[in-house]
């Protein structure tokens, strides 16, 4: 069965604090669709505040993606994965501290 991975508080409040599924589901609409059924209000959570990754992939989009017996779903929430985004767009190097001491990444922009 497909293993979720659940991270952030604001879902463990659904799960008891459990913060590993399996979950009987062939795509990840149905495994939502599930999960919700366990727990009520946690397939709202994922929908509106989760990002998610299956296998591995990030997806904007998953609830078509087919998921496998031995699939790997991570859901994640939206502001630590943004976060995780700013992270990866810092070059090494580079210092992005700003005057306050907080650090900022630089998004680079395509010119055409």
């Amino acid at each position: 069965m497909p293993r979720v991975v659940i991270s952030g508080q604001a879902a463990r409040r659904f799960t008891g604090g459990v913060t590993e599924l399996e979950v009987e589901a062939n795509n990840f609409r149905r495994m939502v669709l599930e999960l919700d059924r366990r727990f009520p209000g946690l397939g709202r959570q994922i929908d509106e505040s989760m990002a998610v990754a299956i296998d591995g992939e990030i997806f904007q989009d998953a609830y078509l993606v087919p998921l496998n017996p031995d699939s790997e779903i991570y859901l994640i929430p939206k502001s630590a994965a943004a976060e995780l985004a700013v992270n990866l767009t810092r070059r090494p190097g580079q210092d992005h501290s700003t005057s306050s001491g907080k650090r900022t990444a630089e998004v680079a922009t395509a010119s055409t």
